[in-house]
């Protein structure tokens, strides 16, 4: 990876201010892993405003303007085969972050890219234990972070079943 490559800068809502030590430790459990599947995070800072998040800026289309593109054009390659091919590229990348007890917990459109080599790079991975700590309604969690959430409560919200179903409805919405 490019050391002078191009940043992105994410400012984190006032409720996720106070878990500035578990987002600073989830992002370095996942730069560890050393992995292109993942964006990289380069350092949670506090501003006078509040919290942010400064990672990689990854080449390529979030899977959210892909289905928008999508609506507009019905000859783009859609279908189960679509769905599949994403499905081959994001779940053994999941199955790297179970691997070392981490779940995404945020998985949706919007916080995965597909880059020109159609690769599948996930975002946003460091808010699992932050939103599990929250404890938002699943409405709350749909309505304002767009995170769809398991219905039942098992040890955990935000564990490798909810990125399992998380990933399958992204695939769900490419077929």
């Amino acid at each position: 990876r490019e050391i002078g490559g191009m940043l992105e800068c994410l400012h984190l809502r006032p409720e996720l201010w106070a878990f500035e030590t578990a987002l600073r430790e989830r992002a370095e459990a996942i730069a560890g892993l050393d992995d292109e599947r993942f964006v990289r995070v380069r350092g949670v800072h506090r501003e006078p405003h509040g919290l942010v998040v400064v990672s990689e800026l990854v080449a390529g289309q979030r899977l959210v303007d892909i289905l928008e593109t999508r609506q507009g054009d019905d000859s783009a390659a859609f279908g189960i085969d679509a769905a599949l091919g994403f499905l081959l590229r994001a779940l053994p990348a999941l199955a790297t972050l179970h691997a070392v007890s981490i779940a995404h917990g945020a998985l949706g459109p919007g916080r995965i890219i597909v880059t020109p080599a159609s690769q599948v790079v996930l975002l946003d991975g460091i808010y699992a234990a932050a939103l599990e700590r929250l404890n938002l309604s699943r409405r709350a969690l749909w309505s304002t972070l767009g995170i769809l959430a398991l219905p039942f409560a098992g040890a955990s919200r935000f564990d490798a079943h909810s990125d399992i179903m998380q990933t399958a409805l992204c695939a769900a919405s490419l077929a």
